[in-house]
């Protein structure tokens, strides 16, 4: 019950009110995860330059704001989660496997339409 009750609180926080807005806004929480991933990463090189000069006000710093930068990333990975549970529930995903299925099995009618085109290639004939 509690999480269907945060995942209302996420659709009415941000008005989502269509799947297209909900991919989107998902969409948009994976490119700031990216982003925050970076941030981070440049931090952590920071990080270990700084602890060669032993600089206790500069190291204390960047261990806050990699602090910072761990618990954005869990909030975001928090809403992502959220927003796959939405879209599992509303059927979305259900929708793209057939949409995914629908399409494999066109592509392998076509491959064995055209495959006796294929093997006349001439390769087995002699001159």
């Amino acid at each position: 019950m509690e999480s269907i009750a945060e995942q209302t609180r996420l659709l009415a926080r941000h008005h989502i009110d269509t799947d297209q807005q909900l991919l989107s806004y998902k969409q948009e929480l994976e490119r700031q995860m990216e982003q925050t991933q970076q941030r981070r990463r440049e931090l952590n090189k920071q990080k270990r330059r700084v602890s060669v000069r032993e600089d206790d006000s500069q190291i204390s710093a960047v261990y806050a704001e990699v602090a910072l930068c761990n618990q954005s990333l869990s909030a975001l990975r928090r809403e992502v989660r959220l927003c796959e549970e939405i879209a599992r529930r509303s059927g979305v995903l259900s929708e793209k496997i057939r949409r995914i299925q629908r399409d494999a099995q066109t592509n392998r009618k076509e491959t064995k339409h055209h495959e006796p085109f294929r093997r006349r290639s001439g390769t087995g004939r002699e001159a």
